[in-house]
């Protein structure tokens, strides 16, 4: 699993997606999602002393988009850096914590996500099959 990008439901009108760079076509021809747009990392990792300038555009960017499309001034945030938090409190948003929620939404599986976990798990067993047959054979 790769890191989730943002997702953002603005208003009750429309939902847009912050994709990682190269990874947009990912969206397509998904029926839940009005727009996808290019993702800012906002981690020390990448950003070192740009950091503060980095969230405070991309918070930026998150009201502006809550502007336009008539959202209100409560968010919830899922995997973000505190900074991030703080630039959205800094904006007067109400900053809720989206893990709890989301947790309980991937919880339910529809039958084609069952069948890709059971075929997730068959290859997971194969390899480790052949890893150990290997690993006997040279002992």
């Amino acid at each position: 699993m790769r890191n989730p990008p943002l997702c953002v439901r603005a208003g009750r009108s429309k939902v847009v997606l912050f994709e990682y760079a190269g990874c947009d076509f990912l969206a397509d021809g998904l029926d839940t999602v009005d727009e996808v747009r290019p993702a800012t990392a906002i981690s020390y990792y990448f950003c070192d002393d740009m950091l503060g300038q980095v969230t405070e555009r991309w918070a930026a960017e998150i009201d502006e988009l809550m502007k336009q499309s008539g959202g209100g001034k409560r968010i919830a945030i899922e995997s973000a850096t505190s900074a991030a938090a703080f630039a959205l409190q800094a904006a007067r948003y109400q900053v809720f914590d989206a893990q709890e929620p989301l947790e309980r939404a991937r919880a339910i599986k529809v039958p084609n996500e069952i069948k890709m976990i059971r075929a997730s798990l068959r290859a997971a067993e194969e390899g480790v099959r052949k890893l150990e047959a290997r690993w006997c054979r040279n002992q």
